[in-house]
């Protein structure tokens, strides 16, 4: 599973970017109510049940359910820090909540869903507030680097996210066919370089394409340039 499970704890901090589209924002002060549920992403040891799995609930509560979701990062925390601490349990990892008043039959029965495939998480008992850094509203539709993407598949398959529970969550194709339909390109452990990777810039800038980088990808595309125009 692309050393998966080795490297977890340290994807806790860029997942989100990579399953949702997150971009830096200024954290608002809300008041979340009882009955609202936490979820526990700092639970150790890590596993694909407690660590990636709620990220495929999120995913499905927001597509299928349209329920938005509380994502709290504590913006003064330090490495390993944590977000926040309800009733003795310090959370970390970058912490989402679904609201008490969004919770309806429906949603009840997939959060008990999640939680049996190893989602943790507690329904709170009283009212606090907190700063959140952002409302999850709506998901990506990732499009996979036909040549490389099968390694960051595995990610989505380990967070229960793929083709036949959720048709047309991400498709394949080669960074020159990228166009307005997609949204959010997956590339990891690539070699790019101009003659087969130059659309990326095009793509990027005039249809506002997010880009994901893997391993040596990142280093590679920084390094990219057009020879005819350095």
């Amino acid at each position: 599973m692309y050393k998966l499970f080795s490297k977890i704890v340290k994807l806790n901090l860029i997942l989100p970017a990579f399953f949702f589209t997150v971009f830096q924002v200024s954290a608002q002060t809300e008041t979340i109510k009882s009955g609202s549920f936490i979820v526990n992403m700092g639970v150790l040891p890590q596993t694909a049940g407690n660590a990636l799995k709620p990220y495929g609930m999120i995913y499905d509560l927001i597509r299928y359910n349209n329920v938005p979701v509380k994502l709290i990062i504590r913006q003064t925390k330090v490495k390993d820090g944590i977000d926040f601490t309800y009733n003795g349990t310090a959370f970390s990892g970058g912490t989402f909540i679904i609201l008490a008043e969004d919770r309806s039959a429906a949603v009840n029965a997939k959060i008990a869903s999640w939680v049996s495939q190893g989602v943790v998480g507690v329904t709170i008992t009283s009212d606090f507030t907190i700063e959140v850094t952002q409302t999850l509203r709506a998901i990506p539709r990732w499009t996979l680097d036909s040549q490389n993407g099968a390694k960051a598949e595995a990610y989505l398959i380990a967070a229960g996210i793929n083709t036949t529970a959720f048709p047309g969550a991400y498709n394949w194709k080669s960074p020159q066919t990228l166009d307005n339909c997609d949204d959010f390109f997956v590339m990891p452990h690539a070699d790019p370089i101009w003659s087969t990777h130059s659309n990326l810039l095009t793509w990027n800038k005039n249809s506002n394409g997010s880009i994901w980088l893997g391993c040596h990808a990142g280093s590679a595309l920084s390094n990219m340039v057009n020879p005819a125009d350095r």
